[in-house]
């Protein structure tokens, strides 16, 4: 009995149909579903097995478990959503904003989440340049740089990377989310579609107001205009579909004092802007019916310091500078008045050479004809002051010929200043030289001392300098590529400047001796008349 219990059943029953009886015992679910029987029969003779039985309800709990957690999953989902929608406030920021550089900044150095995104650029902060500095100072053997011993101090910078982080602000949660969406555009002026990439980062907190989200980004603003205080940051308008500025870069700003210019020029400047920024003036002009702007043009001989004062000027009223080039590929006028009307109030807008511009009088269509991106004279004009022109904005123009420029680009209500830059002078070139031999101390009173007496032959070099050099005859650009070769040995300049001033003068000798020759040429040749023409 107990051998013919331990065999195992008999399979064969499940394999063939025959052995199931007469077809009269095939379901109605059988026929619908052939082999149904089989199946059923199968499961009968394995849930004698205890493994079987165990598999069974193990799968059993798993399928139950999973569907009870994607049920839930979904219900999680509906409830969060529901409640981010009604209970949720979000702010979002696309990347082309200055908030969005505000936020990365506070990000990078406030919190510290896991997911990062490394750049190979160093960061902007001026404390890890000095600590870099110093680090490479004490560790290099020899006054000689090298660069890739100097890339070893520099480390990356770091920002939170795409996706969702979280951070605590002032007691309260904040859930920042970075995401990017790309879309094809066609670069207008190449007639080339490529893929714009835009970046947005979304700030959400529980509750029915933004006011915590609105006050961080008040304290990430205030971060970092902290630390880019001593910088000018200098904005281009980009390419592609969108119209708007971007940053291209953030120098540290070039001192008042480092720009050589007639003292009593710089005073009327300098004065006639900070009256202009000051915050009563757009009432002032309201009142009065004035538009609230202004316009600067600086003209000059190339070298003079034209756009080195713009930029110092920016970072002497913290103000961002715009640059635009009206001989840029693509620049339509449509273009041209989308860049002004994107133009923020307390910007500098710099036209550098707008003389080299081709700017037409004639109808739009002709032009058009002609080249696509000549801008007309009415076009600027337009968006200099026209009905849609932003107020607030300071215009400086640049120019090498002032004598070329059209009248009505130069009146008095589009230019409100003109700044004439010549030749450097004598005390021009004093300047010059004190300013680029100066000490840089730390403050202390034993290098104040040092310096006292440093300066007293400074001066006194600088007297000898200036006098070995005419008025009028060189920039100041020339005088500084002069002095920058030797700015470690003050008297190596004194002793070759004569003999660099010789062969300046005479390479101006030979210039001006070939003009003439070529313009008494071009007038011979004015004077001859062919035979048809006689």
């Amino acid at each position: 009995m107990d051998q013919m219990q331990s065999q195992p059943p008999n399979t064969s029953k499940l394999l063939y149909p025959s052995h199931f009886g007469d077809m009269s015992h095939f379901t109605m679910l059988e026929a619908i579903v052939p082999g149904h029987d089989v199946v059923i029969d199968m499961i009968r003779y394995l849930s004698g097995f205890a493994f079987f039985k165990w598999m069974v309800g193990f799968s059993t709990l798993a399928i139950a478990l999973m569907s009870a957690a994607t049920y839930l999953s979904y219900a999680w989902h509906r409830v969060m959503h529901f409640a981010s929608i009604h209970f949720q406030s979000t702010v979002t920021v696309e990347d082309g904003d200055r908030i969005h550089t505000h936020i990365m900044t506070w990000l990078s150095d406030n919190i510290s989440p896991r997911n990062l995104q490394a750049w190979s650029k160093a960061s902007n902060n001026t404390e890890q340049e000095q600590r870099r500095i110093s680090e490479y100072n004490s560790s290099s053997k020899d006054s000689k740089f090298h660069l890739i011993e100097w890339q070893k101090f520099i480390r990356p910078t770091f920002e939170p990377n795409r996706g969702c982080h979280t951070f605590n602000f002032r007691g309260r949660r904040l859930w920042v989310r970075r995401t990017k969406e790309e879309s094809p555009s066609t670069n207008i002026g190449y007639s080339q579609v490529h893929v714009s990439k835009t970046e947005y980062v979304s700030i959400s907190c529980w509750g029915r107001s933004a006011d915590p989200i609105k006050e961080f980004l008040q304290v990430a603003k205030s971060h970092y205009l902290d630390r880019e205080f001593s910088k000018t940051t200098i904005f281009r308008p980009t390419e592609g579909h969108y119209i708007r500025w971007a940053c291209i870069s953030s120098r540290p700003s070039r001192p008042m004092s480092t720009i050589i210019l007639e003292k009593s020029q710089k005073q009327v400047l300098l004065k006639d802007i900070n009256d202009f920024l000051h915050p009563m003036s757009p009432r002032w002009y309201a009142k009065r019916g004035i538009p609230y702007r202004r316009g600067y043009l600086l003209h000059g001989p190339p070298g003079t310091g034209k756009s080195s004062l713009t930029y110092a000027l920016g970072g002497n009223f913290g103000l961002p500078i715009c640059s635009l080039s009206l001989v840029e590929p693509g620049l339509t006028e449509e273009r041209l008045m989308g860049y002004f009307g994107e133009l923020h109030p307390r910007f500098i807008l710099l036209l550098e050479d707008i003389d080299a511009v081709e700017i037409s009088r004639e109808r739009e269509t002709e032009v058009k004809s002609k080249r696509d991106n000549t801008i007309t004279l009415s076009a600027l004009l337009n968006a200099i002051d026209g009905v849609g022109s932003h107020e607030g904005r300071i215009l400086i123009m640049t120019t090498n010929h002032p004598e070329k420029l059209d009248p009505a680009l130069t009146r008095s209500g589009r230019v409100d200043l003109t700044i004439e830059f010549k030749f450097a002078t004598k005390a021009q070139f004093m300047e010059l030289f004190t300013t680029m031999y100066a000490r840089d101390n730390d403050g202390s009173e034993e290098e104040a001392e040092d310096d006292e007496v440093w300066n007293e032959k400074l001066a006194a070099a600088a007297r000898v300098f200036s006098d070995k050099l005419p008025d009028g005859k060189f920039s100041l650009a020339q005088a500084q590529g002069f002095l920058m070769v030797r700015r470690d040995d003050y008297m190596k300049s004194l002793s070759e400047v004569e003999e660099w001033r010789d062969d300046l003068l005479a390479k101006d000798e030979r210039k001006e001796a070939k003009d003439m020759e070529e313009e008494a040429g071009s007038q011979s040749t004015a004077l001859v008349v062919s035979p048809t023409e006689a």
